[in-house]
């Protein structure tokens, strides 16, 4: 909610709570405009507690608004349990199934004022005159502002149209002059000459509002157009935004010139970016000549269709180099628009023949590499140079960006060895590499035959294998993967594993000691989980775990490597010069990988000192660790996880 009133704060400011019901608070944050949009920033940076927060775990505010008091109205929903208990893991509905409505007759609302101030009157609108009601359009509070607006407008308020119209011209707050200027469009009383003044207020919002309410009036009313058009190169980001929109409800050529302008100028903003190709269709083709001018906005300009003509000139274009050279944005559009149009491929044997040359330049642009990745694999007399080529792109010394580059060009081929050539460096691929190898496997029977056939094998763990892509295989149209991924994910060591464990499941029914489960915590998890003051954490944070059940902590803490979170996940690094390094990959880059050691300490690598990459397929946190408790310990440990992070004794 964005509290709308100068009651509490200042009006320099503008205010947003968010309310956050597992966590028992309401988040306050500063909005700060950032061109179209806003940033946010926490206005209790300098405190450990919110702006609304309780210890009572059963606090849960639902709702925050702004009251015609202008104070703050929080609801607190209060209850034992704020998840819906269809939700829950099976294991837990039995468990909490006494708890879900506990609290449900102890809601509250709070209203928060200023102190040693009364909460404001507010005035009873249903009963105010015409008048009345618009001179509370010019009220401190926007959900008075709202009522009176809304009232005008359903009483066709035509009496107080000149009261209005002066409102609009004059009144010192840009607010009042906004809502006046919307009740006269409301009741169709807004007049040519008062649109054109706004279009020209000293204040953005009115501006880009009046574009707004000028978009059904360009017919009529051409001079609105030929302002609007002015306002495409206006000052402030947010009226260059709504130019965008509202411009593509015109035919006029100055409006496509005033678009393709917007385009061009604003080509960092995605949201300017969004709305001029929102509002281009009517204006293909002279954004077609921009494109092949500017060599930019092709992908954009692709995406919207057009004369089949109009592409055959793009292409054409982007194959043809700028003073002997290729920019990454021209081979980026002439990979696009292959995509749309492969058969346009042939002919290009100059600029296929550059991009190979340009993929083998240690010295290029890593963006430039990439965009050339893009073109291989796309003439049938050099499939098997080009394979080979990208193939050499998949080791660990290149870049991600790169090896998913030329794991989208050999996808191409179609080709029945791609799952071996993929699938053989698996061990050596980071987790978002992984994923989109997992995902080109699926893309087709064969492939996706060929990937069981790895996991059978042990060359990719079922582990490996989040839930969401477990499922596509074991739900797959094809009876006979489905049979083998049932088999393959069903079986093998996360099964024995379970079997090893299933002793201690007796601690599921013992009573814990929250005291010695956190004596058991120090011992065996703080030290990756809470290490001391200064060191790193090594595994997530235990205290913002979100399932708490018994038997939720039992997996996480027995069988940690039935789900492996990829962040989480063990690699060993081997340098050149004979060093193995084992840790987590923190973060990694064109030139270097980040290596989170056991210790916490980091380590940057180059990629060039790297020899080989390999990934455990194992979390960081051992199996084994029953191995240091007894039942009663474990049943404590969990007693302690319950609780831990909260302030429960």
């Amino acid at each position: 909610m964005i509290y709308r009133d100068n009651f509490l704060f200042n009006d320099e400011e503008r205010h947003a709570f968010t309310c956050e019901p597992f966590h028992n608070l309401v988040q306050h944050m500063i909005l700060k405009k950032d061109a179209c949009s806003f940033t946010a920033e926490r206005a209790e940076s300098d405190k450990a507690l919110d702006f609304f927060a309780s210890e009572d775990r059963w606090s849960r505010p639902v709702m925050a608004r702004t009251g015609p008091d202008g104070a703050l109205w929080v609801v607190d929903m209060y209850r034992y349990m704020i998840e819906h208990p269809d939700w829950l893991p099976e294991a837990g509905k039995t468990e909490m199934e006494p708890h879900e409505r506990l609290g449900s007759q102890q809601g509250r609302i709070y209203r928060v004022v200023p102190v040693k101030a009364a909460p404001r009157p507010a005035p009873n609108l249903d009963q105010a005159t015409l008048e009345q009601l618009v001179r509370h359009l010019g009220s401190t509070n926007g959900v008075i502002r709202d009522l009176a607006h809304r009232l005008l407008v359903e009483r066709k308020a035509i009496l107080v149209t000149d009261s209005l119209s002066e409102m609009a011209r004059n009144h010192n707050s840009a607010t009042a002059r906004l809502h006046s200027l919307c009740v006269l469009d409301g009741i169709n009383r807004l007049s040519p000459k008062l649109l054109e003044s706004a279009l020209r207020d000293a204040h953005a919002q009115i501006r880009r509002h009046a574009l707004r309410l000028a978009e059904s009036r360009w017919e009529d009313q051409p001079d609105h157009l030929a302002n609007a058009i002015i306002l495409a190169s206006d000052d402030d980001a947010a009226v260059r935004l709504q130019a965008a929109c509202s411009l593509g409800t015109s035919l006029s050529p100055q409006a496509g010139h005033a678009l393709i302008q917007l385009a061009l100028k604003n080509q960092s903003d995605p949201f300017i970016q969004a709305a001029v190709f929102s509002s281009a269709h009517l204006h293909f083709d002279a954004f077609a000549k921009a494109a092949l001018k500017n060599v930019v906005l092709i992908k954009e300009l692709i995406k919207l269709g057009g004369k089949e003509s109009s592409l055959d000139a793009l292409i054409s274009r982007l194959a043809t180099p700028n003073q002997g050279t290729f920019t990454t944005n021209q081979l980026q559009g002439l990979a696009s628009c292959l995509d749309h149009k492969p058969t346009a491929s042939a002919g290009l044997g100059e600029v296929m023949q550059r991009a190979r040359e340009i993929m083998t330049d240690d010295s290029a642009p890593v963006d430039l590499r990439n965009a050339a990745a893009r073109l291989l694999g796309r003439e049938a007399k050099h499939l098997d140079t080009d394979r080979a080529l990208l193939t050499k792109f998949l080791s660990p010394q290149f870049p991600s960006s790169l090896k998913l580059a030329a794991i989208e060009a050999l996808a191409r081929e179609k080709s029945d060895d791609l799952p071996g050539i993929l699938v053989q460096g698996w061990a050596g691929h980071l987790p978002k590499e992984r994923l989109r190898i997992l995902d080109t496997l699926l893309q087709r029977t064969s492939w996706t035959k060929a990937c069981l056939k790895a996991l059978e094998k042990g060359e990719i763990a079922p582990h490996d294998l989040d839930a969401s892509r477990r499922q596509i295989l074991l739900s797959h149209p094809d009876p006979a993967i489905q049979k083998a991924a049932a088999l393959v994910l069903e079986v093998g060591p996360s099964h024995e594993r379970l079997k090893q464990v299933a002793p201690f499941r007796a601690a599921l029914k013992l009573t814990g000691n929250r005291e010695k489960g956190e004596e058991v915590f120090q011992n065996l998890c703080a030290v990756c989980h809470l290490p001391a003051k200064g060191l790193a954490m090594n595994g997530p944070d235990l205290r913002s775990i979100t399932d708490r059940t018994k038997e939720g902590l039992f997996s996480s803490i027995l069988t940690p490597n039935q789900s492996v979170d990829p962040s989480y996940a063990g690699y060993t690094v081997t340098l050149d010069n004979g060093t193995s390094l084992f840790g987590r990959i923190l973060s990694e880059n064109a030139s270097h990988l980040t290596l989170r050691l056991l210790d916490g300490t980091d380590r940057q690598l180059s990629r060039k000192s790297i020899k080989a990459l390999a990934s455990t397929g194992r979390s960081l946190m051992p199996d084994g660790l029953e191995a240091a408790m007894s039942h009663q310990d474990l049943a404590d440990l969990m007693i302690f996880l319950q609780t831990f992070g909260n302030g429960s004794r």
